[in-house]
C-alpha cells in the first residue's frame, strides 16, 4: 500500500519511484560497479558523523576518532544532493489504492504547502511552530477521540497533523478509518470537525489542558535527564547533523525559559508571531492586531491558532 501511495505524494519526481533500499528488480539485478559508484559518490565524510556517547575523556576519543578516519579522502569536486520540488497541482489529486490483506478501510487527506526554511530549524522560530503544531494535532486528538468514545460513532479512528513529505514539502494530513460500507458517513464526519477548526479554532479548555499536558511532558524530561540512556542521544545528534535540528538538551532548556509554569513569557508571544509570520507569510503586525487587545493570556492561543489555521488552509488548500 505504501508503495502504491507514493504518485499520489510525489507526483512525477523520483521520489514516487524510489525507496529506501531501492526496488526488488534493482536489488537483483544491480552491477558491481554500480554498487562502488554509489558507495564512492554517497558514503563520503561530509555526509557522515561519527556519534559518540557516554562516560569517556573526550579529548582521548576525538584524537582516536581523527587517526582512524583522517585518511579517507574527501571529493574533490563532491557530488550536490538533488532535492526534486513536489510539483503543485490546482485540481485534487485522487487515488484509490487497494490490498487483499489490508485489515482496515481508511480516507487520507493532503494539503501541501512550503515548509519551513532548513537554515531555521535549529531556532526558536522552528521550535515555536512545532509547539503550535503539536497543539493542534494534539487537540484534534481529544476531539477525535471524544466522537469514537460514542455509540455508533460515525469512524473508528482520525489523525489530524502537520509534518514533513520530504525536505521539499510539508503537508496538512489527516486520515480517517471506517467501517466497511460507511466510507462516505466517516468521510462527512471527518471533514465537519475539519471545518469547525477552520471556521473556529479551539476553546481555551481544550489550549490550556494540551498546554498541561506538553508541559507535564517537558516535566518529565526534565525530571529525567540525568538518567536518560545514551541510545537516547543518538536521534536528536542525527537529526541535528542532517537536518539542523535542536538537539533534546537545547529544547529542554527552551522550554524552561519560554513557558514556565509562573508565567507565560512575551519571549514565547513574540517567537511564536515571528515564527507564524516567517512561516506562513503573514505580516507580524497582522498578527499584533489580534494579539494586543487580548493580552498575553487567555484567548489570544484561540485566535492565534485559528488564525494560523485559517492561513494554512487558504494558502494550500
Amino acid at each position: 500500500l505504501f508503495e502504491k501511495s507514493l504518485p499520489y505524494y510525489y507526483g512525477d519526481t523520483p521520489y514516487s519511484r524510489r525507496t529506501l533500499i531501492g526496488g526488488e528488480e534493482q536489488l537483483k539485478t544491480f552491477k558491481y560497479e554500480s554498487l562502488t559508484r554509489f558507495y564512492e559518490t554517497w558514503c563520503r565524510p561530509d555526509l557522515q558523523a561519527v556519534i559518540v556517547v557516554g562516560d569517556v575523556d573526550v579529548d582521548q576519543v576525538e584524537n582516536k576518532i581523527k587517526t582512524i578516519f583522517i585518511d579517507i579522502p574527501a571529493p574533490a569536486v563532491p557530488t550536490q544532493k538533488v532535492e526534486y520540488k513536489i510539483p503543485a497541482n490546482e485540481e485534487p489529486i485522487f487515488g484509490i489504492i487497494t490490498d487483499k490483506e489490508a485489515t482496515s478501510s481508511q480516507i487520507e487527506l493532503l494539503w501541501k504547502g512550503e515548509p519551513i526554511p532548513m537554515e531555521l530549524n535549529n531556532t526558536d522560530i522552528a521550535y515555536s511552530m512545532d509547539m503550535v503544531k503539536a497543539f493542534i494535532s494534539m487537540i484534534m486528538r481529544e476531539r477525535f477521540s471524544d466522537i469514537t468514545s460514542k455509540p455508533n460513532a460515525p469512524f473508528i479512528g482520525a489523525q489530524f497533523g502537520i509534518g514533513k513529505l520530504c525536505n521539499t514539502c510539508e503537508a496538512v494530513s489527516g486520515n480517517v478509518t471506517f467501517k466497511d460500507g460507511e466510507g462516505l458517513k466517516a468521510f462527512k464526519a471527518f471533514l465537519i470537525e475539519i471545518e469547525k477548526l477552520r471556521r473556529y479554532g479551539f476553546t481555551e479548555a481544550e489550549v490550556n489542558r494540551a498546554k498541561e499536558n506538553i508541559l507535564q511532558a517537558y516535566d518529565r524530561a526534565v525530571e529525567a535527564a540525568a538518567t536518560r540512556k545514551n541510545a537516547e542521544f543518538v536521534r536528536p545528534i542525527l537529526n541535528n547533523f542532517f537536518q539542523l535540528w535542536i538537539p533534546s538538551c537545547k529544547i529542554i532548556t527552551l522550554w524552561q525559559i519560554c513557558w514556565s509554569r509562573e508565567s507565560d513569557c512575551i519571549f514565547y508571544g513574540i517567537s511564536l508571531l515571528i515564527a507564524i509570520s516567517c512561516t506562513f507569510e503573514i505580516g507580524v503586525s497582522d498578527l499584533i492586531c489580534y494579539w494586543r487587545p487580548l493580552g498575553i493570556e487567555g484567548d489570544s492561543c484561540i485566535v492565534l491558532c485559528s488564525q494560523i489555521v485559517n492561513r494554512l488552509f487558504i494558502r494550500i488548500g
